[in-house]
């Protein structure tokens, strides 16, 4: 049997109409911060050297610049998320009843604007209700938690604005949480989705393989 998969990696926002040279002016700051620059989306490796005050306090700076979106930083077993309007704790563990390849997260609001599921109250990651997962973007808590749970996951990410960019290198742009970029067609041929109406997990699409 033959199955076929015919998806794209991320769709189109708006034209990118200002570049952010972000990378330079960190590079600037410590020549030895490593930067993962997709376009619309940095990961940020600090050195060892850098304490968690020092980092935080790098990216409060840059969150308040008008071209940036978001920024996230790992501190320990938890994640702190920013915007201009936003401020979030994600925090991780171990749930073996969420499936072999998932995990548990529990996200607090650090800013008392909103009011989200009270801590400690764990969600596994692939079954978050819709408030919680759109609280930024859509899916954006889910996909964030399982970048910062992958193996060479960065120690923070900054995204920027739509319609902004941290190179002018490529037309079309990685990194991008905006619903088009983040939706994409999945066409399937010679196979089937348990639940046609449910978006997959991304660790469980493959897994016919």
């Amino acid at each position: 049997e033959v199955v076929g998969l015919l998806t794209a990696d991320h769709g189109f926002a708006k034209p990118v109409t200002k570049t952010m040279k972000l990378e330079e002016a960190l590079v600037s700051v410590d020549h030895e911060i490593k930067i993962l620059n997709e376009g619309k989306f940095l990961s940020l490796f600090f050195p060892p050297s850098w304490n968690a005050a020092r980092r935080m306090a790098i990216l409060n700076t840059i969150v308040k610049n008008p071209a940036i979106d978001i920024v996230a930083l790992q501190d320990g077993g938890h994640v702190e998320i920013q915007s201009q309007a936003l401020s979030s704790s994600l925090y991780f563990t171990a749930a073996p009843a969420c499936g072999e390849s998932s995990f548990g997260v529990s996200l607090q609001d650090t800013r008392a604007t909103v009011v989200l599921t009270a801590a400690p109250q764990w969600m596994c990651v692939d079954r978050l209700d819709t408030a919680t997962n759109n609280l930024y973007y859509p899916y954006f808590i889910s996909n964030l938690s399982h970048y910062f749970q992958t193996p060479a996951h960065p120690d923070a990410v900054v995204i920027a604005k739509p319609g902004v960019a941290f190179t002018a290198k490529y037309a079309g742009q990685h990194g991008g949480p905006t619903p088009n970029e983040v939706f994409v067609p999945l066409l399937i041929h010679g196979a089937t989705l348990p639940e046609g109406s449910q978006v997959p997990a991304l660790n469980e699409l493959l897994n016919f393989l």
